[in-house]
């Protein structure tokens, strides 16, 4: 179904990624029977062949590809290199997305803006930049930039986490900022680390929050905020 998706897909690389798809599926099973599995809980099998997802893995597709087009002619190698249906299945989505390109700026080679570079962009890019650093996993950061509103969407942050900021008027220290946040995949007991109002919605699966700030601060709220959304990787280790 999800390459049915990919309508740009050659041939070469619809039967390159249905050829790994397979490859995965048989050592999964190869290695279930082996372990033995008693059934209860997630078999080491499992978590290998179908959950995990590598940090040196995400880094590496997102340096790679840009706008439906792997850099350096690296497509075959990143298909090739996925361990799990969870790396195979991020480098579909990435790649996928990238089909849609338009014009993006690109902010320190890392993140990508549509829209004007202001204040309140650098601000909101210095804190997620602070908070990946700090926590040590990247995600794959989109910005929209209008005059009075961003709006950032950041992947493999709670799945893919969206956050809107606005404001208004033109922006001074002491301006009030508005910020509404989006996490589609959440772990529930992490719910009093989130700042601001917080509801709750699919068994706890969903987090949905608000909070206002002033400008001066929005970049340490920021930090703040991304330090405390799940990233893929904590799911991995529930």
């Amino acid at each position: 179904q999800v390459l049915s998706r990919l309508t740009k897909l050659t041939n070469k690389e619809f039967n390159l990624f249905k050829k790994k798809i397979s490859e995965i599926e048989k050592e999964y099973y190869k290695e279930y029977v082996k372990e033995n599995h008693s059934g209860v809980g997630f078999s080491e099998a499992y978590k290998h062949y179908i959950t995990s997802m590598r940090h040196s893995y995400i880094s590496k597709v997102h340096k790679l590809v840009a706008g439906w087009v792997v850099l350096g002619d690296k497509f075959d190698k990143l298909v090739n290199d996925a361990q799990s249906y969870n790396e195979l299945l991020h480098l579909m989505h990435v790649y996928g997305i990238e089909m849609y390109h338009i014009d993006l700026r690109a902010w320190k080679d890392k993140f990508y803006i549509i829209g004007e570079v202001d204040p309140v962009v650098e601000a909101i890019l210095e804190g997620l930049e602070e908070a990946e650093k700090k926590r040590k996993w990247e995600g794959y950061a989109r910005l929209v930039s209008l005059s009075n509103e961003k709006i950032l969407q950041v992947r493999d942050y709670g799945h893919a986490t969206k956050v809107e900021f606005k404001f208004n008027g033109k922006i001074k220290p002491h301006t009030k900022v508005y910020v509404n946040y989006k996490i589609p995949k959440f772990i529930p007991e992490w719910k009093d680390r989130l700042p601001g109002k917080i509801k709750l919605y699919g068994g706890g699966e969903v987090a949905v929050g608000e909070f206002h700030t002033i400008f001066k601060h929005l970049s340490d709220e920021v930090k703040k905020l991304f330090l405390n959304i799940p990233t893929d990787e904590d799911f991995v280790k529930l």
